[in-house]
């Protein structure tokens, strides 16, 4: 599911931006009312020392800000990340898209199945646009209403 709508969210940017030879990432990371994905906060879980040790915390950012790209062309981009559904703990009845939240750890949430995805998209070579997901998405908690 999470990885139709962002093949879907990059296809139409792509569409959009069809006519340029090369185009900013941001293109491909739009945010607007049809944009589902790009704009939704994901935890990116990061190291810190402290005196006890190193502990993990996440930090909420969009997902188009993973790579900002606003002065620079982009001929060929390549991620590989884990995809993990998680509900936030904010009281949020209006959230419908489940949230995503990304590790470089695999056990990290060990209860939920991580689904690796590799995208690549290429401008100089033939405009290529492809994500791969190696696993079955699980199937997200629908959220309770009272």
């Amino acid at each position: 599911m999470l990885a139709e709508w962002l093949m879907r969210d990059i296809l139409r940017a792509k569409a959009r931006a069809e006519d340029e030879k090369f185009s900013p990432l941001q293109d491909y990371f739009s945010i607007d009312d049809d944009a589902m994905m790009t704009a939704k906060p994901v935890g990116i879980k990061m190291p810190c020392v402290t005196d006890e040790g190193i502990h993990y915390q996440v930090q909420w950012i969009p997902l188009y800000m993973l790579c900002p790209c606003r002065f620079f062309k982009v001929e060929s981009l390549s991620l590989e990340l884990n995809a993990y559904l998680e509900q936030r703990d904010r009281d949020d009845t209006t959230a419908v898209a489940p949230q995503v939240t990304l590790s470089k750890k695999a056990r990290w949430w060990s209860n939920n199945t991580p689904v690796k995805m590799s995208l690549h998209f290429s401008e100089s070579s033939g405009q290529t646009i492809r994500i791969a997901c190696d696993e079955p998405m699980p199937a997200a908690p629908s959220p309770e209403t009272d």
